[in-house]
């Protein structure tokens, strides 16, 4: 959201202007609870048509991609979520009790 000299207030509406103008709802991933992009659009959650994720990575992401935008409910986001969640390990701590002859 930082990559230019726009204001992120001017982006975040033009963004939200965009999709209610396609009576689309509007997905938002952030990635830190708490950071600078995430207070801002936290302002947007009353709006029935926005969504806002936080904290998230890769396999979320893809999946968020790959979802028809109609399935997008607060049900499958929060599937999304847990699989994600459980996409996050130590992987030391995994390998030193994993079976290493079994496949990943």
């Amino acid at each position: 959201m930082y990559v230019d000299e726009e204001p992120l207030d001017q982006k975040i509406n033009r963004a939200i202007q965009e999709f209610q103008d396609k009576d689309a709802d509007l997905v938002i991933l952030t990635d830190m609870f708490g950071g600078s992009v995430n207070q801002k659009l936290m302002k947007l959650i009353d709006m029935s048509k926005v969504k806002v994720l936080t904290g998230i990575n890769l396999p979320m992401l893809l999946e968020i991609l790959t979802v028809n935008n109609d399935e997008l409910d607060a049900d499958r986001l929060n599937q999304i979520i847990s699989q994600g969640r459980e996409q996050m390990m130590f992987v030391n701590e995994y390998l030193v009790n994993a079976d290493l002859e079994d496949d990943f």
